[in-house]
This record gives structure tokens, C-alpha cells and sequence, in this order.
């Protein structure tokens, strides 16, 4: 009997379970409401990758009057997604803000044109009226490099004047507005604002001082949305598909499907690997040259260096400095 009640077997020594570790919080700003052209990102997060890297992912949708760089700047928000030329224009700004990572090589925005406009070549814009955003950066270059003044109308959002009017030129997306602008029976064409020679990529923006202090959790965050942009494009897209309808319940299911498949066709993320392109490849070749053509614009002040707006701290990919060519770089993911 003193046995069998024996402080051994009447309380086992057992260990107390470990107690979870927080998550890092991160809150992502969109640049518009949620779509396809955000795949990636919310890939990452349906399929639990953020989650499985330790971060605990909060995405925020944009659009009219998002304010993304004055969020970044006052830590309203974490993280952020632009174009990078108009991070140089910011940074230039004074706002604190950093590119930390690439997820577009080739950036979606262009100009929608009706099939019969005389518009051939972006010189061919002087003194047209055209619809973009006001301050977008890619105007003042392009009114620069070809010596043109463009007509500029503030962004309205929506395409009921193009399809009305058959001599209106607007900023648009290729893999959204210049579908739904045919679908609407238009015979559009397209100028793709890469194409002016302005090589501006699609990049993942942060604050300088959330990057000095968090500098492990956003390389864990780039390396997890790029993960999510492959799974996303080459994978199946619809754990990503269904948390956007979810959050955009307008999402019209036939141009998200046209734009999966156009940035696919299109490597809009993936490169061209002619061109020495890869995914997720932050080429400082590349940055460098697109701020020396803004440089020599006087776009950018002339003493303004590439390492004022990116880090390249938390890169795993980047380019040979003399070929271009994307290679591993072994650092903690």
C-alpha cells in the first residue's frame, strides 16, 4: 500500500509545455484595394508562410488617397509597396523611407490609347491631355527626357471618360484596366511606361528606423513574400484568389484570371534572364542606373546616392557586379 502511493507514481514528473513565442508584427500598406496584382503577398499569408517564418502578418488595402509614403514616414504602417522611382523622389523629400526588396521586374503601368490616336511614341504626348496620378514620377521623366509638357488630369479612378472619348489617353494597368476596357467594347492599345526607358521596378518599402530595428523579421519577410509570389504564379493560385475575394468582394473573378495569366506571359515578376533578371533579384546595377537617368534629368539632385533609398542588408539574391547575373548570397533567411 505504501508503495502504490508513493509520491513517484502519485505525481509524475512531468515538463511544463514550452510557452509560444510572440510574433513579430508587421503591417503591410497596399497600394490599392486587393487584387491579383497582390498576389503574392496574400499567398503568403492564406498558405500560412509568414506565420510558419514567426511574423505575424497584417495586410492593409490601399487605394484613392492611400498616402503610402506619408504612412511609412509617421510608422502608421510597417511595410509598403511602389515603384522605385518614386521612392528616390520621396527619400529626396526628406521621408525616411527604404527599398528592401524587389517583387516585379517589369512594372504593369501604362498608358491606355484608343487604336486610331496619332500617339506612337511617349515625344508624341506634348501638350496632350493625359490621366495619371499628380507628382507620379514617370511624368516629370518622361517630360524630361523627350522635352514635353504633358496636359495632366488628376487620376479619377475609373474608365467612363476613355470609353467616351476616343482621343483621352490614362495611366492604367496592362493587366487590368486595358482588359476591362476591351471587354467594354473599346479597341485599345497600350504604351507600357517601361518602354520610355524608364526601368522603374515594383518594390517593397520600408521605414529606416523599423528597418535598424527589426532587421532579422523583414528579412524573414521578404524571403516569405517572395516565397509566396513562386507558389502564387507557378503553383496553385487559390488559397491567394479566395482571401482576396474575401477582402474585395467586387473583385471581378475574370480579371484577376487575366491578370494571373498576364504575369505569367509577361515575367512581370519572374525577368527576362536575357536581360539578367530573376526573381526577387534587387540588382544594384540596375537601381543605379535608373538613378543616374534621373540624375542626369535633374530629376535627383546630382549628389544623391543610391544607398539614401535602398539596403541591400537583407538580400538572399542579388547581381555579379560585372555581368549582371543573379546569384545566392548565403545569409540567414
Amino acid at each position: 500500500m505504501l508503495v502504490g502511493c508513493s509520491p513517484r507514481e502519485a505525481a509524475p514528473n512531468i515538463e511544463p509545455a514550452p510557452t509560444p513565442q510572440p510574433q513579430q508584427s508587421i503591417r503591410l500598406q497596399m497600394d490599392w484595394y486587393p487584387q491579383a496584382e497582390h498576389g503574392g503577398f496574400y499567398q503568403a499569408l492564406a498558405k500560412g508562410f509568414y506565420a510558419e517564418s514567426g511574423l505575424d502578418v497584417e495586410i492593409l488595402p490601399g487605394g484613392p488617397g492611400a498616402f503610402i509614403a506619408q504612412k511609412l514616414a509617421t510608422g502608421r504602417v510597417d511595410v509598403a509597396i511602389g515603384r522605385s522611382d518614386d521612392v528616390f523622389t520621396a527619400v529626396q523629400e526628406g521621408l525616411p523611407l527604404v527599398i528592401i526588396g524587389v517583387f516585379m521586374q517589369r512594372d504593369p503601368l501604362c498608358l491606355l490609347l484608343h487604336e486610331n490616336d496619332p500617339v506612337q511614341d511617349f515625344a508624341d504626348l506634348n501638350g496632350r491631355a493625359v490621366m495619371a496620378h499628380p507628382g507620379a514620377a514617370w511624368v516629370r521623366y518622361v517630360e524630361a527626357r523627350h522635352g514635353i509638357s504633358i496636359n495632366l488630369v488628376p487620376m479619377n479612378y475609373g474608365l467612363a471618360r476613355f470609353l467616351s472619348d476616343p482621343s483621352f489617353i490614362q495611366q492604367g494597368y496592362v493587366t487590368n484596366e486595358a482588359f476591362v476596357a476591351r471587354r467594354a467594347g473599346a479597341r485599345v492599345r497600350t504604351m507600357l511606361i517601361a518602354d520610355s526607358g524608364n526601368e522603374s521596378l515594383r518594390v517593397i518599402i520600408t521605414h529606416r528606423a523599423f528597418l535598424r530595428e527589426n532587421e532579422p523579421a523583414l528579412r524573414r519577410f521578404v524571403a516569405q513574400s517572395l516565397r509566396g509570389w513562386q507558389d502564387f504564379l507557378h503553383g496553385n493560385a487559390e488559397p491567394a484568389r479566395a482571401l482576396i475575394r474575401a477582402r474585395n468582394e467586387r473583385l471581378d473573378d475574370a480579371i484577376f484570371s487575366h491578370a494571373l495569366e498576364a504575369m505569367r506571359t509577361e515575367r512581370l515578376v519572374d525577368g527576362d534572364p536575357e536581360r539578367h533578371e530573376a526573381p526577387g533579384l534587387m540588382s544594384r546595377a540596375r537601381l543605379q542606373r535608373q538613378l543616374d537617368q534621373l540624375r542626369d534629368l535633374k530629376l535627383i539632385r546630382s549628389d544623391f546616392q543610391l544607398d539614401e533609398a535602398v539596403s541591400f542588408a537583407l538580400q538572399t539574391t542579388e547581381d555579379h557586379p560585372t555581368t549582371g547575373e543573379a546569384r545566392k548570397v548565403g545569409r540567414e533567411r
